[in-house]
C-alpha cells in the first residue's frame, strides 16, 4: 500500500514491535507533529486494525480511548442513532483497559443521557471502569498487556495513554482509512 501511496510513512506494529523498514512503531511519541503532519500513514497493528477491518460493513466507525473520549462522546451526543462500543482485545480475548475504556465512553454517553437503553455488555462495563476509574495508569500498567508493555520498556507510552481527554480527534474508518476530524467541544 505505501508504494501506491508515494510520502506515506510505514508504521505501526506486529506483536509489540515495528516491523523491519518501518518508519514509526506504535509509541504515541514517535508520532510528532514534525513528522506526521500533512503525511498519509500507512499503519498496522496486531488488535486495532483487525477489530477495525472486521466493521467495514458498519455505516460508520470511529476509534476512541481515553485520550479522545470527551471528543468521541461530543460526535456521539450529537447522533440519534444506536452506537455499538467495541474493545478491540489482544489476540480475540478480552483486554481490560479495552473493556475499562468502553465502560468509560458509556458512562460519559450515560450522564449526557440517562435513557439510553444499555445491554449486558455496556452493564459489565460500565462495572469494571467503576472498579478501576481512580487510577487509569494504574489500570494500564496492571493489565497484561500494560505490564507487558512496561517489561519492554514502553512505560511513558502506558502513562501518555492514561491521560484523558487530552486529543481532541477523531478518527473515522472509511474505505479501508483512517481519517482524522477535530472536534470542537460542546
Amino acid at each position: 500500500m505505501r508504494d501506491r501511496m508515494p510520502g506515506a510513512l510505514l508504521c505501526g506494529e506486529q506483536d509489540g514491535r515495528a516491523p523491519l523498514g518501518f518508519d514509526l512503531g506504535n509509541s504515541p511519541y514517535e508520532y510528532t507533529p514534525d513528522r506526521v503532519s500533512g503525511r498519509e500513514l500507512v499503519f498496522t497493528s496486531t488488535n486495532g486494525v483487525p477489530a477495525l477491518l472486521r466493521l467495514r460493513s458498519a455505516r460508520q466507525v470511529m476509534t476512541g480511548a481515553f485520550v479522545n473520549e470527551r471528543a468521541v462522546c461530543d460526535v456521539l451526543h450529537r447522533r440519534s442513532e444506536d452506537v455499538l462500543v467495541i474493545a478491540a482485545g489482544k489476540v480475540g480475548r478480552p483486554a481490560l483497559e479495552d473493556v475499562a475504556c468502553c465502560g468509560s465512553l458509556v458512562s460519559r454517553l450515560c450522564a449526557g443521557n440517562p435513557d439510553l437503553a444499555l445491554d449486558d455488555g455496556a452493564h459489565m462495563a460500565i462495572a469494571v471502569w467503576k472498579a478501576l476509574e481512580h487510577d487509569v495508569a494504574g489500570l494500564l500498567a496492571t493489565s497484561s498487556h500494560g505490564a507487558w508493555l512496561a517489561s519492554c520498556g514502553w512505560a511513558p507510552d502506558l502513562e501518555f495513554c492514561a491521560r484523558r481527554n487530552v486529543v481532541p480527534i477523531v478518527a473515522r474508518f472509511t474505505n479501508d482509512r483512517l481519517i482524522a476530524d477535530a472536534v470542537s467541544s460542546r
